[in-house]
C-alpha cells in the first residue's frame, strides 16, 4: 500500500514550493509554511488552509524544556496518541487511513480540543503556556482537517525535510 503523504501542495507568499495540483473534490489544500500567505507572485490563490501539527506541538514541547509542568506533559501527550495513529495509517490506503482516522483520530482531537478550551480558561493570559494553547487553538480548524481525509498529512514535515539545507 502507498503513502501517500508525500505530495500535497504547499503554497508560499515568496515562491510556489510544490505543484498546485487540485486534489478529490476539486479543492487545493495548502500548508503554511511558518506565516506565509497563500498567494504567488502577487495572486491570491484560492485554497483551503491545512495546518501543521508538528508547529502546534512544537510550541508545547519548547514549553517543556524551560518548565516541566504537568499541563505540557498532557499536551504532548495527547499530541503523541495522534501521532501514534498516523504511524499505524502511514502504510494504510487512503480509504482505510480515512476510516481508521474516522474512529481513532476523530474522538482523539475532540478530547484534545476540549482539554485545551478548559485548561485555558484556567491559564493566565500573556505566559508561555497561553501562547501555546491560544497557537493551537486559533488554528484550530486547519489544524483538525487533516483527519476528515485519508489523503492529507498530519503535518509538513516532509516537505519542510526536503528544502531544508543539506
Amino acid at each position: 500500500m502507498s503513502n501517500s503523504f508525500e505530495k500535497f501542495p504547499i503554497i508560499s507568499e515568496k515562491k510556489q514550493l510544490s505543484e498546485n495540483v487540485p486534489i478529490p473534490g476539486g479543492e487545493i489544500f495548502a500548508q503554511k509554511l511558518a506565516n506565509d500567505l497563500f498567494s504567488t507572485e502577487g495572486k491570491t490563490t484560492s485554497c483551503i488552509e491545512l495546518g501543521c501539527f508538528a508547529h502546534a506541538r512544537r510550541k508545547f514541547f519548547d514549553l517543556l524544556q524551560a518548565n516541566n509542568s504537568p499541563m505540557v506533559w498532557e499536551a504532548l501527550q495527547r499530541n503523541g496518541k495522534l501521532y501514534a495513529i498516523e504511524a499505524e495509517a502511514k502504510e494504510f490506503d487512503i480509504e482505510t487511513r480515512r476510516q481508521l482516522r474516522q474512529e481513532q483520530s476523530q474522538p482523539v482531537l475532540e478530547a484534545l480540543h476540549a482539554w485545551l478550551l478548559n485548561t485555558r480558561t484556567h491559564t493566565a493570559n500573556g505566559g508561555a503556556s497561553a501562547k501555546a494553547m491560544d497557537y493551537t487553538l486559533k488554528r484550530w480548524t486547519a489544524l483538525v482537517r487533516y483527519a476528515e481525509t485519508g489523503h492529507l498529512p498530519i503535518d509538513n514535515n516532509p516537505v519542510e525535510n526536503s528544502i531544508r539545507p543539506i
